[in-house]
C-alpha cells in the first residue's frame, strides 16, 4: 500500500514537471490544484479500468505469486495433479 502511494506521488511530480517544461510560468493556485488532482484521479481511474480488462496482470501480487510458485512447492497442486 505504501509503495503504491509513493509511486502515485512520484508520477504526480513527473506530470507536473512535464507541464512546467511546456508552460514555464505555470503556478498552481487552489483551484488549479483541485483541477490537477481531479485530472490525476480520473487518469488513475482510467488506468484501473484498462488494467481490469487484463485481469490485473503484472500487478505486485501477480508477480509475487509467480515468483513463489516457481521456487516453492504447492501441496494443493500436488493433491490436484
Amino acid at each position: 500500500m505504501t509503495f503504491g502511494v509513493f509511486l502515485e506521488s512520484v508520477w504526480s511530480v513527473l506530470v507536473y514537471r512535464v507541464l512546467f517544461c511546456f508552460f514555464p510560468h505555470l503556478q498552481l493556485s487552489l483551484y488549479r490544484d483541485l483541477l490537477y488532482g481531479f485530472l490525476l484521479a480520473v487518469f488513475w481511474g482510467i488506468v484501473l479500468l484498462v488494467w481490469e480488462r487484463f485481469h490485473y496482470a503484472y500487478g505486485l501480487e501477480d508477480l509475487y505469486s509467480g515468483f513463489v510458485s516457481r521456487y516453492a512447492g504447492s501441496t494443493k497442486r500436488e493433491k490436484i495433479g
